[in-house]
């Protein structure tokens, strides 16, 4: 019962740390409630959507949700950093090259 457990549960570290390295960088460049959204999502928000979405699947689902949970927070991870770059990056680009 632990391999297949291990293996469905260890999937989640391929994706887990892009929404963590996400959180600090939003954090790093004082941008608190882009950080906190991610992480609230990450800790609470997800987890409960999908163990109901996943209860269906019994202890499989369970052993699920925890890379759901990260593969949904990386997606909200770089949608959020998307849109920082197109709103915060690009005219900071912009007149960075009109300065040259």
């Amino acid at each position: 019962m632990a391999v297949p457990a291990l293996k469905l549960f260890s999937s989640a570290y391929l994706v887990r740390w892009f929404s963590f390295a996400a959180q600090s960088y939003m954090s790093a460049v004082e941008k608190p409630i882009p950080a906190m959204v991610i992480s609230v999502c990450t800790a609470v928000v997800f987890p409960l959507i999908l163990i109901a979405v996943l209860w269906p699947l019994g202890l499989n689902g369970l052993w699920l949700n925890v890379p759901g949970t990260s593969l949904l927070a990386a997606i909200l991870a770089f949608v959020i950093l998307n849109q920082f770059e197109r709103k915060e990056m690009k005219p900071g680009m912009e007149r960075a090259m009109k300065n040259a």
